[in-house]
């Protein structure tokens, strides 16, 4: 934990130039419908976009933090760790907020513009952590390498379950009856897009086995990321005519089995790939 009294002043750095990237990118692009939607009482009390940012803020500082922690073991190569930390919640993020099209019924082109304008405050928070916290120099045993595309489809997989899970038999909002083909595709989208940021933040967790680096990405470093992302809508909006009541359990419900699903995702995939690179090396000729 050295490493965050050491670099607090980067965190603060980084998660304030991402929120006034954030609130410029505001001024620069039209606003979302979605923000004609009833606000919350706390939006009604001190303004929409105070309460916004400062769940949006909540959500850079997160990010800062847990990139900090992860630096020590990332790569020394600059653009490697740059591409790291830019990349990784940037992935999910894109298309975690492309949601309200078939959850909602949102046009895909005003949605697509806050999806992009979203992305740029964490590419910012992501160059002024990867340029500035050098990664530290690892000797390591030569090893197969991991089978990255496998890692990727397995998580995606077992989120894709948890999540139809979710449509059919929790039944939270989402556009599983109204608009199957774009659900459908959504959710395979952010699938993917998860188990690519756990593949550029992977090696930032170290020698781990499987179990404890489900717990780390799932609970920790997209878990917090996640919960901050869905509670922005029950925070910044009304959401009380969605069907699901409670409308506050239906984001419960999303976070919760959303990190269950990631965890029990990358433990398996971990767990496959060391399973791989057990095996001892089969050279051509070997058995004759």
């Amino acid at each position: 934990m050295n490493v965050l009294f050491e670099s607090w002043w980067r965190i603060l750095v980084a998660a304030l130039l991402a929120t006034i990237t954030r609130v410029l990118m505001l001024q620069l692009l039209p606003l979302s419908p979605t923000f004609e939607l009833p606000l919350s009482p706390i939006s009604r009390a001190i303004g929409m976009i105070p309460t916004a940012l400062s769940v949006v803020a909540a959500s850079y500082l997160a990010i800062a933090i847990m990139l900090v922690l992860l630096r020590p073991n990332m790569t020394e190569n600059r653009i490697g760790r740059v591409a790291c930390c830019t990349l990784s919640f940037s992935a999910f993020w894109f298309v975690g907020v492309l949601e309200t099209v078939p959850a909602l019924g949102m046009a895909l082109v005003p949605e697509l513009k806050v999806a992009l304008a979203d992305i740029v405050p964490l590419i910012v928070l992501g160059l002024v952590i990867g340029l500035r916290t050098p990664g530290i120099s690892h000797r390591q045993r030569i090893r197969r390498p991991v089978r990255y595309i496998s890692m990727v489809a397995t998580i995606a997989a077992v989120y894709f379950v948890g999540r139809y899970f979710l449509y059919a038999v929790v039944h939270v909002n989402s556009g599983y009856a109204a608009r199957e083909a774009s659900t459908f595709v959504w959710t395979l989208a952010m699938g993917l897009a998860i188990g690519t940021a756990y593949v550029l933040l992977r090696k930032g967790l170290g020698e781990q086995g499987p179990a404890p680096k489900g717990l780390w990405f799932g609970v920790a470093l997209f878990g917090v990321v996640w919960a901050l992302f869905n509670f922005f809508m029950p925070i910044v909006f009304d959401m009380s005519f969605i069907k699901f009541q409670p409308a506050i359990l239906n984001y419960v419900w999303r976070v919760a089995v959303d990190i269950l699903a990631v965890t029990i995702g990358v433990w398996w995939a971990e767990s496959a790939a060391a399973e791989e690179q057990s095996k001892p090396e089969q050279f051509p000729g070997a058995n004759r």
